[in-house]
């Protein structure tokens, strides 16, 4: 009886042994699942798959992802031969050579990349590890390894090539373009050098024509002022002007007169003496007229309109193109005939303006090829910068989409994490497209010390690691009137100067100050400053600096000590232009082996409340604006254009939506109702936003029009209507959007 006691108490215990084991075992199993999802999930996500080979016997195995990229059907056994038959022919003596060593014993692991030939005919790139499994002997008797498939990576690559290559090809073309705009200024300043010979060779009003035209204490406006002002007094002429052809109009730029003609003031180019110059071959230029009343030209609409009794006249023709007219007029009788030496010293005006033209243009050509010279060395950085901000929102985004990761952080904190890193990458671009776009002199009222903080990182980009770049910068400075993208070439060809300067590294420093020109002992011959109160800006540098013979020609024109194909020899002059133009002064000290100090001088701006204005709008946001008016949306992108629709929607508003400017016509047209405001694009395939709005104004005066765009000079505006000027800067918050919806709808 014990004994069945006994035995059926050891059944017992082996049954709950047994029942325990189970457990274990679903659990194990349970383990095993969740280990093999994650496996495959991390395969998927490095598109890497595993396979396995037993060389005794030859059977493979291939898990289900590298099946799927070999295109291996699931009813098919792969082999190991059919597998290693896949490699491109190419590469086959490569793998080859590379599987003999492994298999020796020659090398401890397989590592190889080579292309693969599918059977469907694609060629797909892939990275192979593996290792040997070997017996006693040290004969391999199992391989086991993994596939990596990296065809996006070399795809990548390899355009990464072709784009350098292309780039290496423009650089080159540039360097060339540059080569040959210096020969032409050389041969422009040889034509200047000679009329400047002729000049001082003439009687008084000519040599009062050399000295404005070689003065470089005045600006290129002041300039042609005082040539107005000359040419007036030696004809004995009412008006003088230099005028401008753009497009189909005529644009007074200087005018100096006793009617109501301004500069500024367009015409239809019909009603003006550019058409009629333009008609008489050059050998009769300049065109005169006396008395003009009695002759067949006053049947011309230009004299009709303004009833002139004399004028001569000469058109400005700039790298072989027109680009306005040098004229003097009076509504007096002129009772003789203009002399030889009055149609000489017109012409000398044209010379010197076409010649002074042409370098502004060529100047601007060459600011512009720097800018974009330094945004390719800038590349780098900027992919930097980009990168991480873009790991930060595609890893929260991941986080947001993505729960099952198992993280549990607030969702709000990831949206503004977000958020903050699109604002950042918004920053960046737009440096980027200011510092880089092309266009005329804009002055605004600055803060010189806003500008050096926005333009050091890109500073240090530029000059690289082993310069240090520092900054002193004084509070309460105060405000300058400049063109902001100027300031920013000025700091950045300074700064590639001092780089240029310290090729074993240095430092460089920046440094503000407020200054005042009088009976003050610590400014450099402030001789040519009027009195008052100035923003220094100092860079200076640690670099070899520059002998006195250097320094009396570095801000000369094509000046370098660089050598040749390393130095254009206009960055110094560039910089010097552009101070002369704000009105300011430019100073160099510097001694060989201590460095470079530049001191410019900008005349302070009395425009204080121009900035306790911006700073209020800057503390707080508008309140929401909302509406119930119609707006036609036009937009390209499908995910803008459904961002714009629901914030409008939930605004209140009624909105229309089209892709392009055909489908944005035709709602028009076909919507009942009237539509109040057109939202749309800028940069469109087809039909732009301009020519767009321009068209449904055609047909609806009452129309509203607010542009929306990703450039910052708003491209294609410029055939806007007039007053149609409202203008959305992408990237957009929801409030920019609905203040300027809003903004728009009340004008």
């Amino acid at each position: 009886m014990s004994s069945i006691n006994q035995q059926e108490s050891t059944t017992q215990e082996l049954q709950e042994r047994l029942s325990c084991l189970q457990a274990e075992l679903e659990q194990a199993r349970a383990r095993l699942t969740k280990v093999q999802e994650r496996y495959e999930l991390a395969s998927q996500a490095g598109r890497t798959g595993a396979w396995d080979a037993d060389l005794r016997t030859g059977t493979l195995y291939i898990d289900p992802l590298l099946r799927q990229s070999r295109n291996i059907p699931h009813g098919q056994t792969p082999t190991l031969t059919a597998f290693l038959t896949a490699v491109h022919p190419a590469d086959l003596l490569v793998v080859s050579q590379a599987v003999s060593a492994f298999l020796r014993g020659t090398t401890s692991d397989y590592q190889i990349e080579h292309r693969n030939l599918l059977d469907d005919g694609s060629v797909r790139w892939v990275a192979v590890h593996a290792i040997a499994l070997r017996d006693k002997d040290g004969f391999p008797y199992r391989l086991v390894g993994t596939e990596t498939d990296i065809t996006d990576k070399r795809n990548a690559e390899l355009a990464l090539q072709i784009a350098k290559s292309e780039l290496e090809q423009r650089v080159e073309q540039r360097t060339a373009d540059l080569e040959q705009i210096n020969n032409a200024l050389k041969k422009e300043i040889g034509r200047h050098e000679q009329a400047r010979d002729n000049l001082r060779q003439s009687e008084d009003s000519l040599r009062r024509l050399y000295l404005i035209t070689i003065d470089r204490t005045t600006s290129y406006a002041e300039k042609v002022e005082r040539l107005l002002a000359l040419g007036c007094d030696l004809l004995q002429m009412e008006t003088g002007m230099l005028s401008r052809v753009t497009n189909n109009d005529y644009e007074l730029l200087h005018v100096r007169s006793p009617s109501p003609m301004k500069p500024g003031m367009v015409l239809p180019l019909d009603m003006t003496y550019c058409e009629l110059l333009l008609t008489i071959p050059p050998d009769q230029w300049p065109l005169t007229f006396v008395n003009i009343g009695q002759s067949e030209q006053a049947y011309h609409p230009a004299y009709q309109n303004f009833r002139l009794e004399a004028y001569i006249g000469l058109p400005i023709i700039v790298r072989g193109r027109p680009y306005g007219t040098l004229n003097f007029s009076s509504a007096s009788v002129r009772n003789e005939p203009f002399t030889s030496t009055q149609k000489g010293m017109i012409q000398l005006m044209g010379q010197w303006l076409t010649t002074e033209l042409e370098r502004q243009q060529l100047e601007a050509e060459f600011r512009q090829s720097q800018k974009m010279e330094a945004i390719g060395q800038l590349t780098s950085g900027v992919a930097h910068d980009l990168n991480n901000l873009l790991t930060i929102i595609t890893g929260y985004s991941d986080l947001l989409t993505e729960p099952e990761l198992g993280l549990s952080g607030s969702p709000l904190r990831y949206a503004r994490a977000i958020r903050d890193a699109g604002h950042q990458v918004s920053e960046l671009t737009n440096q980027l497209l200011i510092f880089s776009r092309a266009q005329e002199q804009e002055l605004q009222i600055l803060q010189l010390n806003e500008i050096i903080i926005k333009t050091k990182s890109m500073i240090e980009r530029l000059i690289g690691e082993n310069i240090i770049v520092a900054t002193e910068l004084a509070p309460n400075l105060g405000n300058i009137k400049a063109d902001p993208v100027q300031i920013n070439q000025i700091l950045v060809n300074l700064a590639v100067n001092a780089r240029d300067a310290m090729p074993s590294g240095g430092q460089l420093l920046i440094a503000t100050s407020m200054v005042t020109t009088d009976n003050d002992a610590t400014i450099i011959d402030t001789a040519l400053l009027s009195p008052g109160q100035y923003v220094l800006l100092t860079v200076s540098d640690t670099g070899v600096g520059m002998a006195p013979e250097t320094q009396a020609k570095a801000f000369e024109p094509f000046f370098t000590t660089k050598e040749k194909g390393k130095g254009t020899g206009l960055g110094l002059s560039t910089v010097y232009s552009i101070v002369m133009q704000t009105g300011g002064k430019v100073y160099l000290e510097s001694e060989p082996g201590s460095g470079t100090t530049f001191q410019i001088y900008f005349p302070t701006m009395a425009s204080y409340e121009v900035v306790e204005k911006q700073e209020e709008i800057v503390e707080g946001l508008p309140p929401m604006a909302v509406g119930h008016e119609v707006v036609l949306l036009v937009e390209d992108r499908e995910s803008v254009r459904e961002f714009v629709q629901e914030v409008l929607l939930d605004a209140g508003y009624t909105v229309l939506v089209a892709e392009d400017g055909m489908q944005a016509v035709s709602l028009f047209n076909d919507y009942a109702e009237p539509i109040d405001l057109l939202l749309t694009d800028v940069i469109m395939p087809g039909m732009n936003g301009a020519e767009l709005a321009s068209f449904l104004l055609d047909l609806s005066a009452g129309l509203k029009v607010l542009y929306m765009s990703g450039y910052t000079d708003a491209i294609s505006l410029q055939t806007a209507h007039p007053g149609q000027k409202h203008f959305l800067h992408k990237p957009f918050m929801p409030h920019d959007l609905l203040w300027s919806v809003r903004q728009a709808l009340d004008d």
